[in-house]
């Protein structure tokens, strides 16, 4: 049985995104368990690790909402990008938004990007599968103003996972009681007030492959 979806594909690579059984431990004694798969976005094969979903996070770490495929894929290496987008209830890609990937990060190996405090990276993003552009990727709680720009340390735990400069998704307001927001990199936290609100219907996601 195959680990993950990127495998899956390789195998059948026209199967559409979904649903499927895997075995994460490979040849291992793990049973086999079920994870969601985007098989036509940017070459296909990408595993979902992360899901806002409609929990609004009030604490000031995140873990993984799929801490299972993290432990089988992220820490050990197995998995070398990431995918970062927003998504409908059906976990389609919101077609005007932009999607972005990149390869990840040495620290998400260790803890999840919004289970951290004030952390700024270099990364090559590349938007919407065009050419990597390089960009600073900042996640984690800690507070901050305003924007994705703005310098950490202000507002308790408030968090943020976004790109600058960028129109890259942009999570925030986790790690405190306000309502999880699910806006763009370039424009403040609030734009948009409640309609901006993360949910069912505006999920911020993060898939590995």
């Amino acid at each position: 049985m195959p680990r993950d979806c990127r495998e899956l594909h390789t195998l059948n690579p026209s199967l559409p995104s979904g649903e499927y059984m895997v075995d994460l431990d490979g040849a291992g004694s793990g049973a086999a368990t079920t994870v969601r798969c985007d098989m036509t976005t940017d070459g296909g094969g990408w595993t979902l690790v992360f899901d806002s979903g409609t929990t609004n996070f009030s604490q000031a770490g995140v873990p993984w909402t799929r801490a299972d495929v993290a432990a089988a894929l992220v820490t050990p290496g197995l998995a070398t990008t990431t995918l970062v987008a927003y998504r409908d209830a059906s976990f389609a890609l919101l077609p005007s938004l932009f999607r972005v990937s990149f390869a990840m990060p040495a620290g998400w190996r260790t803890a999840a990007p919004l289970n951290v405090s004030s952390v700024d990276a270099p990364v090559m993003v590349s938007f919407d599968g065009g050419p990597p552009l390089l960009r600073r990727l900042r996640h984690g709680y800690g507070g901050f103003l305003d924007n994705c720009a703005g310098d950490w340390g202000v507002g308790g735990n408030f968090g943020r996972f976004c790109i600058t400069p960028s129109p890259a998704p942009f999570y925030a307001a986790f790690g405190v009681g306000a309502a999880d927001r699910c806006v763009t990199s370039d424009v403040s936290w609030n734009s948009g007030g409640s309609t901006n609100e993360c949910g069912a219907s505006r999920r911020f996601t993060l898939y590995i492959r």
